[in-house]
């Protein structure tokens, strides 16, 4: 193994611990040895400091910072590490045995990719798979990241060259939702992207996660898509295909959450990012919904 294939594993965690143990130890068994495993803590009081410090392998550093999201654990990682590839893994996610063995494979020796990804499988708070995601993104791949964060497995599943963080930054910390999905977006202009068509991690779903708060995800939603499209300097149907995605599913959130002047608000918003979208009979039945119900009539 070269010292040109070293990884650096930034592990997240804020009040974690119950799962931290299950996925240091997924990093640490991998085949791929030649690693440096930062578990960066996010003000946590659950014992997490006792926990990592009592983990006696030498790969593994701890950081500790005052609570500030998973963006900016996820920052202070990176900019603590070295090793010219990087690695993410949340503190409830799961690596199988040769993750990083199997993308490094394809990454080695490929200047113009910046990013590998693979399958994933859903396991829920038992650890029992519930489903699985197949994304198949490949190639140069911006065009198709502007309806949606397809990258699977997104922020627990990638390898990234560091050399593209040193190049374009790191995540935005100011995001609430989608920060990962901002970055691969902006790698996407300028490298190209690969995957392993195999299962290599196991994403928890938990009643408790941000998916499940929808007043949240969907502000963050909201909030992303104007700072998304100046920043990518997005016009006409670029433009038009981010807010069908970011501020469709905010709508869809904030009805699920059943506040539907929200989500009528939300669907008025798109209709004059994107006029096409009213032309789409689904999301006019949606909008017309939502509407009713925001006006009280049902």
């Amino acid at each position: 193994m070269s010292a040109g294939e070293s990884v650096d594993v930034v592990i997240p965690t804020y009040n974690d611990l119950e799962y931290l143990k299950e996925a240091v130890e997924s990093v640490l068994t991998q085949t791929h040895t030649e690693l440096t495993l930062y578990v960066v803590d996010d003000g946590s009081t659950d014992g997490t400091e006792g926990y990592v410090e009592s983990v006696t392998d030498p790969r593994v550093r701890y950081l500790r910072k005052e609570n500030g999201g998973q963006a900016s654990a996820r920052n202070l990682g990176i900019r603590a590490s070295s090793a010219p590839f990087v690695a993410f893994l949340d503190a409830d996610d799961l690596w199988y045995p040769d993750k990083l063995e199997r993308q490094l494979e394809l990454i080695r020796g490929d200047d113009r990719l910046g990013l590998i990804h693979a399958h994933q499988r859903r396991i829920d708070e038992r650890g029992a798979v519930v489903g699985t995601v197949e994304y198949d993104l490949r190639g140069m791949v911006f065009e198709r990241l502007l309806d949606g964060n397809f990258v699977s497995g997104s922020g627990s599943m990638v390898l990234v060259r560091r050399e593209v963080f040193d190049r374009l930054g790191l995540f935005r910390e100011d995001f609430l939702i989608g920060e990962d999905w901002d970055m691969w977006l902006r790698l996407s202009r300028h490298y190209a992207i690969d995957y392993v068509p195999d299962y290599l991690a196991a994403l928890r779903v938990r009643s408790d996660s941000l998916q499940f708060n929808y007043r949240m995800m969907a502000d963050g939603f909201v909030y992303m898509f104007p700072i998304m499209a100046d920043k990518l300097e997005l016009r006409g149907r670029q433009r038009a295909r981010l807010a069908d995605a970011a501020l469709g599913r905010a709508a869809a959130a904030y009805a699920e959450g059943g506040m539907n002047r929200r989500a009528a608000a939300t669907m008025a918003q798109l209709f004059r990012e994107d006029p096409r979208a009213a032309l789409d009979t689904s999301r006019l039945r949606f909008a017309a919904g939502v509407s009713v119900r925001a006006l009280g009539l049902r």
